[in-house]
């Protein structure tokens, strides 16, 4: 593996040029206009998806639980009253939509969040290790939700692709975890950080991530922590949904990596539309962890991924005071 500043100097920023939408607009007739604060809204009056738009001001006096909640790819089901949910994701080049998306039902009020931050402008980055060190933007997910308690994880071999050899894509996996967890960088930074973990076997069961179309859903609260594989769409290389309690604890998480062939463990000499396994896992480890996405390309926890690099393995000063904030 490379960690290295000679790595992260190596580092190319793809080319992205696009606009991530905040909100998406939907052409059900169940669609409905938002809400002011708490108040009831049509939404109590219909069924199937709501636009998230729809919950920005929050919306009370009807139960929402179970209520499918949409933003772009991004889907949630509304959790139980004193629960949270978010979900995020990172993409690769040619994609749009790498938005986040969280909903909270506390205190009787339903309540949506949308962020997804234009893509930077086009420029190369030649030297991502001075930018990284010395860019302390981070963004916690949706507020401050430590874990607190180890976390425990599974991952679903089954649905691994045939093509990494035995053993080699969880090693890749587990790395990203410690990656994140111990705040490994080329920084010269020390951090002395609480976050507990363990790998805890393999899983039965698939993460609780469903695709259909160009949705992406995080279904209803489970305790499983479970990693799998699946088809993602709009050059999305990974997903992860993560749950937290009215403590303001986190309390579980489920990731789904793309089967996607440009998803790779070593980066090939000739390199075009190649994305590091282990760095994706990093960066989906740390919305797992409670960080959100940020504009910054230089940092681990930037929303698009940059190709034929294996930079991003390590953090950036922004993720490694990120994870400070939280533990």
């Amino acid at each position: 593996m490379t960690g290295s500043i000679s790595g992260r100097c190596g580092a190319i920023l793809v080319a992205l040029a696009v606009t991530v939408p905040l909100a998406a607009t939907m052409t059900s007739s169940t669609a409905a206009t938002p809400a002011t604060t708490g108040q009831r809204s049509s939404v109590c009056d219909t069924r199937g998806p709501i636009a998230a738009s729809a919950l920005v001001d929050g919306v009370s006096g009807c139960s929402l639980v179970g209520r499918v909640v949409v933003s772009g790819s991004a889907a949630v089901v509304v959790p139980r009253a004193g629960y949270g949910v978010g979900a995020d994701g990172v993409a690769g080049a040619g994609s749009s939509d790498a938005a986040s998306l969280q909903v909270t039902n506390l205190d009787g009020v339903v309540r949506a969040t949308v962020d997804g931050d234009a893509a930077p402008a086009s420029r190369g980055l030649a030297a991502r290790a001075a930018g990284a060190c010395s860019a302390g933007q981070f963004k916690l997910a949706s507020g401050r939700h430590p874990w607190g308690k180890v976390l425990s994880w599974r991952y679903h071999r089954p649905s691994e692709p045939k093509r990494y050899a035995t053993g080699k894509a969880l090693a890749h996996i587990r790395a990203g975890m410690t990656n994140m967890r111990t705040a490994r960088n080329d920084c010269n930074r020390t951090s002395n950080l609480s976050a507990r973990a363990r790998y805890a076997g393999v899983s039965a069961t698939g993460p609780g991530i469903r695709v259909k179309g160009s949705r992406i859903t995080c279904g209803k609260l489970n305790s499983r922590n479970v990693v799998g594989w699946g088809a993602l769409p709009n050059s999305l290389l990974g997903w992860t949904c993560y749950w937290w309690g009215g403590s303001g604890k986190m309390i579980a998480a489920d990731m789904r990596l793309s089967t996607s062939a440009k998803v790779v463990t070593a980066i090939p000499g000739s390199c075009t539309q190649r994305y590091d396994l282990q760095s994706l896992a990093t960066h989906e480890w740390g919305h797992a962890w409670g960080l959100g996405h940020v504009s910054n390309p230089n940092l681990t926890m930037h929303h698009f991924l940059p190709a034929c690099s294996t930079a991003f393995r390590t953090l950036g000063l922004g993720d490694i005071k990120g994870m400070r904030q939280l533990y």
